[in-house]
């Protein structure tokens, strides 16, 4: 089975202060009041790829070959993730998201597909960019999320 991200819908929750990053469940959401972000055009990806160590020793053998290096794991960042929505005049959720943009602390999300399923999270909006690329396309937001928790994922 596969997922479309047509359909979806990206919603911002209620700001966390004084949040620690931690593992959430679905008790850390019964609460939430959701605004939709409208305008959503790319939900982006929610990325976060392990930093790693590199060691190699020269091979007292053979010298002129250097050894292949062993590739360690060493930390992993929190994850990030990108969110385009087309400017929505007086939107309410792009009004919530440019307002966690100035603030310190994280807000939940919640990302509902197509099929009914969801994710939730807590995450920090680190930037709110504007993107005018080219005149025949639609001036928009590009939202930079930075999580602080796990995705809680429900099937629909």
């Amino acid at each position: 089975m596969f997922f479309t991200a047509a359909g979806s819908t990206f919603d911002i929750g209620d700001l966390r202060a004084n949040w620690a990053a931690r593992q959430v469940s679905a008790a850390d959401f019964s609460s939430e009041v959701w605004v939709p972000v409208e305008g959503v055009s790319s939900l982006g990806r929610i990325s976060g790829e392990w930093q790693t160590e590199e060691t190699a020793s020269p091979d007292a053998d053979d010298p002129d070959n250097p050894q292949m290096p062993t590739v360690l794991k060493s930390a992993r960042p929190a994850k990030t993730m990108q969110v385009v929505a087309a400017m929505v005049a007086g939107d309410v959720g792009q009004m919530a998201m440019l307002a966690a943009e100035g603030i310190v602390h994280p807000v939940t999300f919640r990302l509902t597909a197509a099929d009914g399923s969801v994710l939730r999270f807590v995450a920090l909006v680190l930037g709110a960019d504007h993107v005018f690329d080219e005149a025949a396309n639609v001036m928009s937001w590009s939202f930079s999320l930075k999580l602080q928790s796990n995705i809680l994922r429900e099937a629909s």
